[in-house]
């Protein structure tokens, strides 16, 4: 159980100067580095333009100094060919941004929402430096000016945290938009990644339907197209025909690949396979973690069924999943190997600015108590701060559930809030201690913020709930954060 509270509230020509272009290509190698960029190299351009004010008031001059140099910070268009869309793309977005820009981070935040301002035929994305840029127009429609303006702060402080030599992935704000949209207002299905058709420089074939990729290799493929790989989640492949291919993982010799044999392979781990006499069809499929997965799709679950109850009602008591559809009365959690029942009490009050947000698991009767009391002049103005409480809080109370039903931790009414005078005793029991991580670490999650920040500020800004000292819960914050590594 945990209980919160939450308040809204000149014309010129620059030529490379060479120590520069000895301090990028000499230490920190972005010359070398072909392929995709890196955030370093973005850091470095921000850094570089504002101490020497290469576009600050310069002109169209500067312009094309910029354009000049642009080659030393991304070797990468250099090798693509500089045609007219980076032109056009700097032109309309990066100069701008660097103009006025007072840093690094500021300056994501202007780029980003000048690009909110274009439509897609102006930012192609035949170059690196567009793709990681480019947002569809398509997306651009669900979300309103001020929404976009929260998205570029929040991405401003994802891009600013990533390390240096850490790649840009392709689509880079179009895909965290799209995750910031799921986890924002609760899309179900989410939208998934933007992803670039590479599908004629692949060596296979592929279908998908159920979940399961079905790819063939065909007899005549290059030997060179069949790279050395490794995969961002565990596989199980099955053979459907294999004439003679085989399967290499690395410091491993080849193996015969069998027809109707199930092979499987972990994640991060380099592996390629090797041409046989005839066409080689397989079936994959990927395992992602059902523990995580499935605990996360129970949390999203729950979550949007009590934002949809608060909505669309000023007050009452709800039986969920009940009170959403008639013919459910419980939440199935195969996980867990167990079911339960959220009883969901609103009530308006006044006297509070904002919303207080509690919430208890009853083990014996299998069911969830979440009380949520608000200032109904608040309502439409609490909801994203309420979604993200609320995903806190289950996670927490979820845990619960999970540690009953693992038998990992005894459960004795004994152990209740209302039980333990001691505050410090009852934050420090060790089941306590375990779904405090949980719930700590899923906002950590959808807030991109590091979990010790997350940890110090509850205990920092929810005195009057737990109700220690400060020595009291400094020993709690240590005891968390030295359990969650």
């Amino acid at each position: 159980m945990a209980r919160y509270k939450k308040n809204i509230l000149e014309d010129q020509s620059i030529d490379p100067s060479d120590r520069a272009i000895r301090n990028i290509c000499d230490s920190e190698k972005f010359c070398k580095k072909q392929g995709k960029i890196a955030f370093g190299q973005l850091r470095s351009l921000v850094e570089s333009a504002k101490t020497k004010k290469l576009v600050f008031d310069v002109g169209e001059g500067g312009f094309k100094a910029t354009l000049r140099l642009l080659p030393w910070f991304f070797p990468q268009l250099a090798l693509a060919g500089f045609t007219g869309s980076v032109i056009r793309a700097f032109n309309k977005i990066f100069r701008p941004a660097l103009e006025d820009t007072t840093g690094y981070k500021t300056w994501w935040g202007k780029t980003v929402m000048r690009i909110f301002n274009l439509v897609e035929g102006d930012l192609g994305v035949e170059d690196p430096l567009s793709k990681i840029f480019f947002v569809s127009d398509g997306l651009l429609t669900m979300i309103d000016n001020r929404e976009k303006i929260k998205f570029a702060r929040y991405i401003s402080e994802v891009a600013e945290k990533k390390p240096d030599s850490e790649e840009v992935p392709d689509f880079f704000v179009e895909n965290e938009l799209r995750n910031w949209l799921n986890e924002r207002f609760l899309l179900d299905p989410p939208l998934p990644p933007k992803k670039i058709n590479k599908d004629s420089e692949l060596p296979f074939m592929q279908e998908e339907y159920n979940g399961v990729k079905k790819r063939s290799f065909s007899k005549n493929v290059d030997d060179h197209e069949l790279k050395w790989h490794f995969d961002e989640q565990d596989r199980k492949v099955k053979i459907v025909k294999s004439n003679g291919w085989m399967l290499q993982f690395d410091d491993e010799l080849p193996k015969k690949l069998v027809e109707g044999q199930v092979v499987f392979i972990p994640k991060g781990k380099y592996h390629r396979v090797l041409k046989g006499d005839g066409d080689l069809v397989v079936e994959i499929k990927e395992l992602i973690s059902e523990k995580r997965s499935g605990y996360r799709n129970y949390i999203r679950m729950i979550v949007k069924d009590i934002i949809t109850i608060f909505k669309k009602n000023d007050q009452g008591t709800f039986i969920l999943p009940e009170d959403i559809n008639d013919n459910k009365n419980y939440y199935d959690l195969p996980h867990f190997g167990e079911n339960l029942q959220v009883e969901l009490s609103i009530t308006e009050n006044v006297s509070i600015e904002g919303f207080s947000l509690d919430a208890s698991y009853y083990y014996e009767e299998e069911i969830i108590s979440v009380e949520i009391d608000y200032n109904p002049n608040y309502k439409k103005n609490m909801i994203y701060d309420l979604v993200g409480e609320l995903n806190e809080i289950i996670a927490h109370e979820l845990r619960h559930v999970e540690q009953k039903s693992k038998g990992t931790f005894e459960f004795t009414n004994s152990d209740d809030f209302e039980e333990i005078e001691d505050p410090f005793e009852y934050y420090t029991q060790p089941k306590e201690i375990d779904a405090q991580i949980k719930g700590f670490k899923r906002l950590s999650f959808l807030t991109k913020k590091p979990f010790e920040f997350i940890v110090r500020k509850w205990f920092d800004t929810h005195k009057e709930i737990h109700r220690l000292n400060n020595k009291e819960s400094e020993k709690v914050i240590t005891m968390i954060l030295n359990k969650s590594n």
